[in-house]
């Protein structure tokens, strides 16, 4: 997604209110941004579309990407993770004739969905693996997709005028 970058001084009169605490409140108002987005995020990791035409709704099979969804302070205000290491292909998907992916998660998947015994699981896995190196997956794009861009600036937008509404309420 990138950055999603404000400048405080577009709100020129919360500026001029609050003079030098200004800067403080926007940093709090992103930080308390970071935490409604991480909800945003976990609902938008259940509702996801599928990977495939075949697929079912949402990008849960242990809930590990659903609860892998942080919001890390720094010194700009916050970053949205995912600490998950499979997140970037969940998220932008594999393109088709690429090369196929590792058997044991989907050996994993295959016993824990579909009850099959190991060795079942295993010539299975090299099958999925084969077809999704041949067709790829399509992404979910959970954090990259416009609307959800969207919602994210709104929150961001939202949570920073309150904190620099709470800031001008309370005397320096």
């Amino acid at each position: 997604m990138g950055a999603l970058r404000m400048n405080l001084a577009q709100w020129k009169w919360y500026h001029a209110r609050l003079k030098g605490r200004c800067h403080d409140a926007g940093l709090r108002g992103a930080r308390a941004a970071g935490l409604r987005v991480v909800a945003l995020m976990v609902k938008r990791t259940r509702e996801a579309e599928p990977a495939s035409d075949h697929g079912a709704v949402g990008a849960v099979n242990t809930g590990a990407l659903a609860r892998s969804w942080r919001s890390v302070p720094n010194a700009d205000g916050t970053r949205i993770v995912n600490l998950q290491p499979y997140w970037a292909v969940v998220e932008y998907g594999r393109r088709p004739n690429s090369t196929p992916p590792p058997r044991a998660p989907i050996e994993a998947w295959l016993r824990r969905r579909l009850k099959l015994k190991p060795a079942a699981a295993r010539s299975a896995a090299y099958v999925v693996a084969r077809a999704i190196g041949r067709r790829g997956l399509r992404g979910r794009r959970i954090l990259t997709h416009p609307a959800v861009t969207a919602q994210i600036e709104a929150i961001l937008h939202d949570e920073i005028r309150r904190a620099l509404r709470q800031a001008i309420a309370k005397p320096p």
